[in-house]
């Protein structure tokens, strides 16, 4: 268990920023291989961006800036 809260304390405040980056990875695999369209995998990608500033100024907000 304490593995676990070492990884868990680790990763704290960047697991959003992981998925995102995750996302748009496979974003860019699924395009590659044309299971995805351009305009689709463009949307992917934006859409991640967005979740990933959204979290970036929340935590802004909660430190006061």
């Amino acid at each position: 268990m304490n593995i676990i809260n070492r990884v868990r304390n680790l990763i704290s405040g960047y697991k959003t920023y992981m998925a995102g980056v995750a996302t748009i990875l496979t974003t860019l695999v699924a395009w590659s291989t044309g299971e995805l369209e351009f305009a689709h995998a463009v949307l992917a990608v934006i859409l991640a961006l967005e979740v990933m500033f959204l979290r970036a100024g929340v935590a802004k907000t909660a430190q006061g800036v």
